[in-house]
């Protein structure tokens, strides 16, 4: 199963950004260790974090908890103080173990920490957030008493200043808690065992949705808001906008597809959760690359309906999907209201901005 079928489109499409050579699936078992020996592995990709490490491996290397685990820190070839950082902690604490490597980029950085994984299961932490207390103990003891294969904690959305989202699980089993994102979550370690973060991608944490989550039988979360996520301007989902790279969201999509089928349950491919999961993720891409040429956008819009046709406008009883408009589009393989749909989008999260605006200004004005 592939998006990009002719290679036209394949060579049209690298004409604005070649794909990266990346792989989000390897032959055989990645892990060093062949049995895990702990109960938890943290992987901490870190880059010129100087600023927030420190703070980040107090939250992790302070939990009080029954269960054994590991802090991995992967030094990416940071040029700033980070390496001197991770020395000093790793100096203080037997549980830290520090990796040093050439910059590679998030994804290089995170499979260098499964590569040495000791642990049953597998979390990500990125280097400028951090977590709060009870964090891995009350993961963990829900993931030991369900067995289950994902559990997701709750989320907070911070900047310098304030505040400013929560993420708040309804129950124990809330699967509005299952974002595309590693961090948050805590990962069975036979699910990461061949599937891997493509390396030179953008938005590399895709395969999750695609590769990770079909293969869920028992899954749960936390019901309280223990991962302390800061907002970073400079992300790649907010600083990507007209970058021909921003193409990778594409490219990725096609990445993922042409191994979903072969590691997918019986059914899924043909039933409406995976129609929803791929019409988000077709939404997702004609969001991300709105700032390109409207020849590349038109041209992404036709190689995606023409999935759309091919692969998901039967697949039985419909799931709710984030734009219906834009499946509309998909189905009348109408540019116009692609087009349409991605602007308001745009407006429903300006909206969004300007209410936290005002909600500030009357505060401080109070």
């Amino acid at each position: 199963m592939q998006l990009i079928v002719s290679q036209k489109d394949r060579l049209e499409l690298g004409s604005y950004s070649e794909q990266p050579n990346g792989e989000c699936m390897v032959g055989k078992d990645v892990f060093k260790h062949a049995a895990p020996d702990l109960d938890l592995s943290v992987i901490v990709p870190c880059y010129n974090v100087e600023r927030y490490v420190a703070q980040c491996l107090d939250s992790l290397l302070c939990q009080q908890t029954q269960y054994a685990f590991e802090v991995i820190a992967v030094n990416d070839g940071a040029t700033d103080g980070t390496g001197r950082i991770l020395d000093e902690y790793a100096s203080r604490f037997d549980t830290l173990h520090v990796i040093n490597r050439e910059n590679g980029g998030l994804a290089a950085a995170r499979n260098t920490g499964i590569r040495e994984a000791r642990g049953r299961y597998l979390t990500f932490v990125d280097s400028d957030d951090y977590v709060s207390d009870g964090f891995i103990e009350s993961a963990m003891a829900t993931a030991i008493r369900e067995n289950a294969d994902v559990v997701a904690t709750g989320q907070i959305s911070f900047d310098e200043s304030r505040e400013y989202k929560k993420l708040m699980p309804h129950d124990d089993h809330d699967r509005s808690v299952l974002t595309g994102t590693a961090w948050g979550k805590m990962f069975k370690r036979e699910l990461l065992a061949r599937v891997v973060f493509p390396e030179g991608y953008w938005f590399e944490d895709t395969p999750l949705r695609h590769l990770i989550y079909p293969r869920i039988d028992r899954y749960a979360s936390v019901c309280d808001c223990s991962y302390m996520y800061r907002h970073n301007l400079q992300g790649i989902n907010l600083s990507s906008k007209g970058k021909p790279k921003a193409l990778d969201t594409v490219y990725i999509t096609d990445l993922v597809f042409r191994h979903v089928e072969k590691i997918a349950p019986q059914g899924y491919l043909d039933g409406s959760v995976f129609r929803a999961v791929a019409c988000n993720q077709f939404y997702l891409n004609q969001c991300r690359i709105e700032g390109l040429p409207k020849a590349c956008r038109k041209l992404v819009f036709r190689i995606q309906s023409d999935f759309y046709h091919t692969h998901l406008k039967s697949n039985g009883p419909s799931t709710p999907v984030n734009s219906p408009l834009y499946v509309t589009a998909m189905s009348l393989r109408s540019f116009t209201l692609a087009k349409i749909s991605v602007k308001a989008a745009f407006l429903n999260r300006a909206v969004k901005v300007l209410g936290r605006l005002f909600l500030v200004v009357k505060k401080h004005n109070s």
